[in-house]
């Protein structure tokens, strides 16, 4: 259940519940700063729920809760049309310290990503734009099938894009991405060896998105 209070001039507000006691409350600014069009959100979730465990399907009390707290901003000038954003998370987990899902330590996380480009009307047939990102995501491992014994992830992210706007309600866009993983574990452990011994993911995505 979400409810939307009222906006606060450019600040809006919205807060949730769900089921298994989860709430979650955020808010986003709007507006111009200093002639530049600024975006800001900021947003918490609290889960207190028990968790499953993925390889048994048994409930089980590794923790008491689950913190979730995520940040957004990003800028854009309506003249040269060069924008960024930035976005952070870090989630924490009040967990004991024997908790595992199949195998795998529930660890804290945290991420962060950025993207900067520029969008501007450089034929007829609307507004292009090109842009990079750039993102690194800390100890999120958790394949339920995975022997004990890794400790800690890193998963980086680079990516370029361009999207084609046809008016207010087509956008093509293609988008290539490459994966980096590493984990950290004990010498000698098969799912560490594995990962750390495979070739990065490339991968490359075409699509369409139509606004009715």
């Amino acid at each position: 259940v979400r409810y939307d209070l009222p906006a606060f001039g450019p600040v809006t507000v919205a807060v949730g519940l769900a089921n298994d006691d989860r709430y979650d409350i955020a808010a986003k600014y709007k507006g111009q700063l200093g002639g530049v069009n600024a975006q800001l959100a900021v947003g918490y979730a609290i889960n207190q729920s028990a968790t499953t465990d993925a390889s048994t399907g048994a409930t089980v009390v590794i923790g008491t809760e689950s913190d979730l707290f995520a940040l957004q901003a990003g800028l854009m000038d309506p003249n040269s049309g060069i924008f960024g954003s930035i976005a952070y998370q870090t989630e924490g987990n009040d967990r004991t310290a024997a908790g595992t899902v199949g195998g795998v330590s529930l660890q804290d996380t945290d991420a962060f990503w950025l993207k900067v480009g520029i969008k501007k009307a450089f034929n007829s047939y609307g507004d292009t734009a090109f842009a990079f990102q750039y993102g690194q995501y800390s100890d999120q491992y958790g394949l339920a099938e995975a022997t004990a014994g890794v400790t800690g992830s890193e998963v980086e992210r680079i990516g370029l894009e361009v999207n084609q706007y046809f008016g207010s309600s087509l956008i093509i866009y293609g988008v290539w991405e490459n994966l980096s993983v590493d984990v950290d574990g004990a010498a000698g452990n098969a799912a560490v060896a594995n990962i750390n011994g495979s070739d990065d993911l490339d991968t490359f995505t075409a699509g369409m998105t139509f606004f009715f």
